[in-house]
């Protein structure tokens, strides 16, 4: 089993959904053509785990296992990848050009006020080194046909796959988990939500939730790994559902503190307004 259970028409909606929640967030910066309230560590850490999941997914669709006469079940793509995989490609796609362009945005408009983080400078410097470990391995994989029998994939397939699945894995995870709290700091000193839109947050804790129960179904374990240790299942299919739920709700813990902190500036401007003799 390699997801198509789950029908094509809902990855196709959680994507125009997705695209949908990312809208607002763009079009806030490009209209205010600065940056502010957006924390740079927030911005590179969510970049790199998009990055890391579309280019872990490409190299599957790439280096597919070919069908054989045995029974098997396909690990995240089938053989050939499917209308879903494709979908599910698109999704992992459409992900990271967002946090593409966020970052390009950061990059090319000014940030007004206090900053911390990383400069400019490192942030580019340290997201070329992030690519030179995910996404260059596996488009050195591009010219390679998938191997004509046995089963599996080729061999400098494996040889990425497996550090990908056991070793980056865990790190983008844990850049994902630390994005929350340079950009809760940068919300609650500055005077309002900046160049953050509130509805994109929202939007997107949303959509992302859905998401994260999506990939339980879309990316299941192969036949035969019914019962294995948490931790070989995010290694293998969980890595999607663990990342999405953990954006999710630092998405929607950004939209609440955002939306208390907007009202709580309002409420302090008007007090003294409201404290005038008349």
């Amino acid at each position: 089993m390699n997801g198509q259970t789950f029908p094509d028409w809902l990855r196709l909606l959680l994507l125009i959904f997705s695209l949908l929640s990312f809208l607002p967030q763009i079009e806030r910066i490009v209209s205010r053509k600065e940056c502010s309230i957006l924390a740079p560590n927030y911005i590179l850490f969510n970049l790199i785990t998009a990055t890391e999941h579309f280019a872990f997914y490409l190299l599957f669709i790439i280096d597919y296992p070919p069908p054989t006469d045995e029974p098997h079940d396909d690990l995240l793509v089938g053989s050939p990848p499917s209308t879903g995989d494709y979908l599910n490609l698109a999704q992992f796609a459409l992900t990271a050009l967002y946090h593409l362009t966020l970052f390009g945005l950061y990059l090319y408009f000014p940030q007004h006020g206090s900053r911390t983080g990383f400069s400019k400078s490192s942030m580019v410097a340290l997201y070329l080194c992030f690519l030179s470990i995910s996404v260059m391995p596996v488009l050195l994989e591009l010219p390679n046909k998938p191997p004509q029998k046995g089963g599996s994939m080729s061999f400098f397939g494996a040889m990425i796959a497996g550090p990908h699945a056991h070793i980056v894995h865990p790190l983008v995870t844990a850049f994902a988990s630390a994005s929350l709290a340079p950009q809760l700091r940068a919300i609650r000193a500055g005077p309002g939500p900046g160049a953050l839109s509130i509805p994109s947050l929202l939007l997107q804790s949303v959509t992302f939730t859905l998401l994260a129960l999506s990939w339980m179904i879309r990316l299941p374990l192969p036949r035969g790994y019914t019962f294995i240790p948490w931790w070989y299942w995010y290694a293998l299919v969980g890595w999607a559902a663990v990342d999405d739920a953990i954006f999710a709700i630092y998405q929607g813990v950004l939209w609440w503190t955002a939306s208390s902190h907007g009202i709580a500036q309002m409420v302090s401007e008007a007090q003294p307004l409201l404290s005038t003799p008349g």
